[in-house]
C-alpha cells in the first residue's frame, strides 16, 4: 500500500474529514457531534502507532455505529475503516468499507443531504484527501467502489497528487480511466456534462496538458449529436464555448478563433427557445472570447447585434439581466462609456450593478485600482460587494498585502477573516493571527474566529512553528475547532517523522481526543 505522508496535505486531510460537521452552528445530539472528531482521531493514532490504535478505533467506532442521522455516518465510518486497516486488521477494515459504501449509497438516492454535497460525494472528497497525503491505495478504493457522476471528478484530482509526485504517465492513466467512466454514462446531456466537468477540472488542477483529451469527446458527441431543435443548437453553442474559453485560458487562439468561427453563424441563426434572451446571452459571451483574442472590432460588431436582439425582445424577468450581459460585454471589449450609457437604462438594481462590478473589476485588472474603488464608493448599495471583490481578487493572485490595505482602509464587511485565511494558507500564520486579532469581535459570540484556528495551527505546525501552534489550539474556545486544530498538529509531527515523534504525536492526540469526547 502506497502510505507515504506528505507534510502539508496530511494536515488538509485532517481539516476536510471533518469539516463537514465542523461548521458554525453545527448542533445535533451528543454522539453524531463527537464522532466525526472521534474518528479522524483514531484514524491519526493508527497512523502513528499501529499497534496500539485499536482501543480508540473501537471507541470511534461505538460512536460512529451510534451516530442518529445516517445522512452523515458514511463519512467518518470508511475514516474508522482505513484506521482499522492501518492497524493492521484488514479484514474488519474491508468490511466496514463495504458498509460506509452501502450507507453512502442509500442515503444519497433518499437525497438526505438535499441541495448540499451528498454522501457518495463526501466519500470521494475524502478518496482526494487521501491521495493528497500520500495514501494512494485508499484513494484509489473510493474511486472503484463509487459510482457516482463525481468519481470522474475526484479521480482527475487524485492523477494531479500523482503529477505533483512526479509520476505524470500513472496521471495520465488515471485521467483516461476516469474518461473512460464518464463515458459509460448511457444519457448524452449527463455523459457530456461529466465530460465537461473534467475539463474544467484539469484546468483548475493545473493538467492542462491531458485538456484535449476531454475537450475533443465534447467536441465529438456535438459533431455527432443531431440539432433536432433550437434547445439542442443553444445547448451545442453553450458547450462549445464553454470549449473556446478553456482554449484562451491555456493560451490556444488559433485554436480558439477557429472554434468561435466555427460558431459564431449558429448564434446568429439561433431561432427563439424557451428562454428568450438566450441568443442575447451568447451573443454577448461570444464577443467576450473574440475581445479576449485581441478581435476587437469583431467583438464590438457582435455587441451591436446582441444589443439589437435585445431591444427587439418582448418585456419579460430576464430582458434587463439580457442587457446587462451586453453592457458587461462592453466592458470586457474595453468600450467603458458605451457600457455605463448601457447601464444607466437598465431598471433593475441588481442587473445594473453587474455592470459596475464588471468595470470596477475591470479598472482592477488593468491596475486602476484606485479608480475601482471610487467607483465602488458611489454606489451606496454595491459598495462592500464590489469591494469584496476587488480584494478577493488579491487574494486569488496571492497579492496579500494589497488585499488587507484595501479591507483595512475601507472598512470591507466581513472579508478580514478571508484575509487572515488567505495568509495561514500562504504559510503567514504571524500575520493570519495579527489580521484576525484585528476584526471587531461579536459582543454575543467571542469565538465566532474559531472555525479560522485550526487553519492557524495548521500553518504554523507546518513551518515548524509547533509551540506557537499549541498555543493557538489551545486558546481555541470552540471545542470542535480545538479539537481539529490539536489533530492538525499532531498529523504534522507525523508527516515529519512519525516513529521520531510517536510519542509526542500520541500526546497531542491523547488532549485532542479528551476534547473530542467533551463535545456536546
Amino acid at each position: 500500500m502506497a502510505l507515504g505522508i506528505r507534510r502539508g496535505t496530511l494536515l488538509a486531510i485532517v481539516m476536510l474529514a471533518i469539516s463537514g460537521s465542523s461548521k458554525p452552528g453545527f448542533s445535533q445530539e451528543k454522539t453524531d457531534a463527537q464522532a466525526p472528531f472521534v474518528a479522524e482521531i483514531a484514524f491519526q493514532y493508527a497512523a502513528v502507532n499501529r499497534s496500539g490504535a485499536a482501543k480508540v478505533l473501537d471507541q470511534a467506532l461505538s460512536l460512529t455505529e451510534g451516530m442518529q442521522n445516517d445522512c452523515y455516518k458514511a463519512a467518518p465510518l470508511m475514516r474508522v475503516a482505513n484506521g482499522y486497516i492501518l492497524a493492521g486488521q484488514s479484514e474488519k477494515g474491508q468490511q466496514l468499507l463495504t458498509r460506509a459504501f452501502q450507507i453512502a449509497h442509500a442515503q444519497t438516492i433518499a437525497n438526505c443531504a438535499l441541495s448540499a454535497t451528498s454522501p457518495e460525494e463526501s466519500l470521494l472528497n475524502r478518496a482526494v484527501d487521501y491521495a493528497e497525503a500520500g495514501y494512494y491505495d485508499f484513494a484509489l478504493q473510493i474511486t472503484q467502489r463509487g459510482d457516482n457522476w463525481f468519481t470522474p471528478i475526484a479521480m482527475v484530482r487524485i492523477a494531479k497528487s500523482y503529477k505533483d509526485d512526479q509520476k505524470p504517465d500513472r496521471a495520465k492513466q488515471i485521467i483516461d480511466k476516469a474518461l473512460t467512466v464518464a463515458q459509460r454514462n448511457p444519457d448524452l446531456r449527463s455523459r457530456r456534462q461529466t465530460l465537461m466537468a473534467i475539463a474544467f477540472a484539469l484546468q483548475s488542477t493545473g493538467q492542462s496538458e491531458f485538456l484535449s483529451s476531454a475537450t475533443k469527446q465534447v467536441l465529438d458527441s456535438i459533431r455527432t449529436n443531431p440539432k433536432t431543435q433550437s434547445e439542442d443548437t443553444a445547448w451545442n453553442v453553450t458547450q462549445t464555448l464553454q470549449i473556446t474559453d478553456l482554449l484562451i485560458v491555456n493560451g490556444q487562439k488559433p485554436q480558439a478563433i477557429a472554434l468561435l468561427n466555427q460558431v459564431l453563424p449558429e448564434i446568429r441563426a439561433l431561432r427563439s427557445t424557451q428562454f428568450p434572451a438566450e441568443k442575447v446571452y451568447l451573443l454577448s459571451q461570444a464577443a467576450i472570447q473574440y475581445a479576449a483574442v485581441g478581435q476587437a472590432s469583431q467583438a464590438k460588431a457582435i455587441l451591436a447585434t446582441a444589443q439589437s436582439t435585445a431591444q427587439a425582445l418582448k418585456p419579460s424577468p430576464f430582458l434587463n439581466n439580457a442587457f446587462a450581459q451586453v453592457a458587461i460585454g462592453y466592458v470586457k471589449n474595453g468600450q467603458l462609456q458605451t457600457a455605463r450609457e448601457l447601464a444607466n437604462r437598465i431598471k433593475t438594481r441588481v442587473d445594473r450593478e453587474q455592470v459596475f462590478q464588471a468595470i470596477a473589476m475591470h479598472y482592477v485588472e488593468s491596475g486602476d485600482v484606485d479608480q475601482a474603488v471610487k467607483l465602488a464608493r458611489s454606489l451606496s448599495t454595491a459598495k462592500n460587494l464590489i469591494l469584496t471583490e476587488i480584494v478577493r481578487y488579491y487574494l486569488a493572485n496571492k497579492q496579500y498585502d494589497q488585499a488587507l490595505k484595501i479591507a483595512q482602509r475601507e472598512d470591507v464587511q466581513g472579508v478580514l477573516p478571508d484575509v487572515a485565511l488567505a495568509y495561514a494558507e500562504a504559510g503567514k500564520p504571524e500575520q493570519a493571527l495579527r489580521v484576525a486579532k484585528s476584526v471587531k469581535p461579536l459582543s454575543n459570540n467571542p469565538a465566532y474566529l474559531d472555525w479560522l484556528m485550526p487553519a492557524f495551527a495548521r500553518s504554523f505546525a507546518q513551518q515548524g512553528q509547533f509551540e506557537q501552534a499549541l498555543q493557538v489550539a489551545q486558546a481555541t474556545q470552540n471545542k470542535q475547532y480545538k479539537s481539529q486544530a490539536l489533530t492538525a498538529i499532531a498529523a504534522q509531527y507525523i508527516a515529519k517523522d512519525r516513529v521520531a515523534n510517536r510519542s509526542k504525536a500520541t500526546e497531542i492526540l491523547d488532549q485532542a481526543l479528551k476534547v473530542a469526547l467533551s463535545i456536546k
